[in-house]
């Protein structure tokens, strides 16, 4: 069975902009659209955000941080390609900020441009090589291009960055899985339980480990577990296992 890895959600890993804006030839109408934009943003109303931001962007073409802005509202709004559009604006724009480099990079793995996506997670991580998110969400794509060895590499860097979260702590125990590494795949997976018990899939993990290793018992233990917080995989092997 494929083993996918989870990068952060959407509303996680893209950067909205929402710090003040100075725009040194912008009216106070403008400073409003920008605000009232922001405010839809965070208010999950995308189709209105992007209709502020496009009369904004009417009177203001070359400002970055609304083409950033935009371009998150189109990725919630399930238009990748737009979204491409204005982080590529935004880079135009502004090309030394990570966080429209990062961005790019989100929506170019939502179309499955996976090279492309990984230039883009280069470049951020060359911009700011503090950022766990980065490294978590490069790790996926290097992962989906099948280099577990720099994949590998990545997560280790997420770990230093992060290491009380949950999800990069589930992706290591992951990519050790994939490697058949299971001791280490264990360990990452019980501390993602360990910050968070509603992982699932950490339970079904773990179940799979125990099962490799021929303890049945502890094995339908962690596929109950799995299933019980609507893993489907959980549910189908708690019920192959445990009857």
């Amino acid at each position: 069975m494929p083993l996918y890895l989870c990068s952060m959600q959407k509303t996680c890993s893209i950067i909205v902009l929402l710090g003040a804006l100075l725009l040194s030839a912008c009216g106070p109408s403008n400073e409003e659209k920008l605000s009232q934009s922001r405010q839809q943003l965070q208010d999950g109303q995308y189709q209105q955000a992007i209709q502020t931001l496009n009369s904004f962007l009417e009177d203001n073409p070359e400002e970055a941080t609304a083409y950033n802005m935009r371009g998150v509202a189109h990725l919630e709004s399930s238009q990748p390609q737009d979204a491409i559009s204005d982080f590529s604006q935004a880079i135009r724009y502004n090309s030394g900020d990570y966080r429209f480099w990062y961005n790019r990079a989100n929506a170019r793995r939502e179309v499955g441009d996976l090279p492309a996506a990984l230039q883009d997670y280069n470049e951020a991580i060359r911009l700011k090589p503090d950022v766990a998110d980065a490294y978590l969400n490069r790790a996926v794509v290097l992962f989906d291009m099948d280099n577990l060895a720099a994949a590998l590499q990545d997560i280790k860097l997420a770990l230093e960055q992060a290491p009380l979260d949950a999800l990069v702590q589930l992706n290591a125990g992951k990519i050790y899985y994939a490697q058949d590494s299971l001791e280490q795949a264990s360990r990452h997976l019980l501390e993602s339980v360990r910050l968070d018990k509603q992982r699932g899939e950490a339970f079904y993990l773990l179940g799979n480990i125990a099962q490799r290793q021929n303890d049945l018992a502890q094995a339908c233990t962690l596929y109950k577990q799995a299933a019980q917080l609507g893993h489907q995989e959980g549910t189908v092997a708690a019920q192959s296992v445990c009857s």
